[in-house]
């Protein structure tokens, strides 16, 4: 299925990418918390059960325990941290709210699940919109994953369903950004968020 994002294109210093708006349920068919690997899961529940996997991992693994090298990052290395099941559960507690919002961007890298296929043929950047084949792409989560996690601990199944179907989050789109180049923008991004 085609999965069309309405967007605009942004230049900084020698960089493209892109702004968009994509449904809650478009963004989780796609949606991943790995860097590499294997993507075979393009199901709604794909992406609630990778985080819930991952606040397992974080419950056996200190956050001071979370440190990487850019110069020494496997391939295969993912660079979120856990999810935080307190901080998942005030998710879905805002969400059940009415008139709720998320003003500030998810940051994903779109990805080919199969790097033989030619970019084109899995992601197509036209002047107003990026059409991806939800079969054939991954959007790596670089921020953002507890915003989009949470949709899962909203606990009124009729909010939930209308959200999934109608809220649309702000994204923001690396096009195939390297192992290295999406850890240091996570870095950044999260190490000079706390204190």
């Amino acid at each position: 299925m085609k999965i069309s994002i309405p967007i605009i294109e942004v230049n900084q210093d020698n960089n493209t990418f892109y702004l968009g708006k994509i449904l809650v349920k478009d963004l989780l068919k796609i949606a991943t918390v790995k860097v590499r690997g294997d993507y075979k899961d393009t199901k709604l529940e794909g992406y609630f059960q990778e985080v819930k996997n991952q606040v397992k991992k974080t419950q056996e693994i200190s956050e001071k325990d979370f440190n990487f090298s850019l110069d020494n990052l496997p391939v295969d290395t993912g660079i979120q941290r856990g999810g935080e099941s307190e901080r998942l559960k005030k998710i879905g507690s805002y969400l059940t709210q009415k008139n709720t919002s998320f003003p500030n961007s998810i940051i994903i890298n779109l990805l080919r699940k199969d790097k033989e296929k030619d970019l084109e043929s899995s992601i197509k950047i036209h002047k107003e919109k990026i059409e991806i084949d939800d079969t054939s792409v991954v959007a790596n989560i670089i921020d953002g994953q507890h915003r989009l996690a949470g949709f899962n601990y909203v606990q009124n199944e009729a909010r939930k369903k209308y959200l999934l179907e109608n809220f649309e989050l702000i994204v923001t789109i690396l096009i195939e950004a390297s192992i290295p180049e999406q850890a240091e923008l996570f870095a950044i991004i999260n190490g000079t968020q706390k204190a």
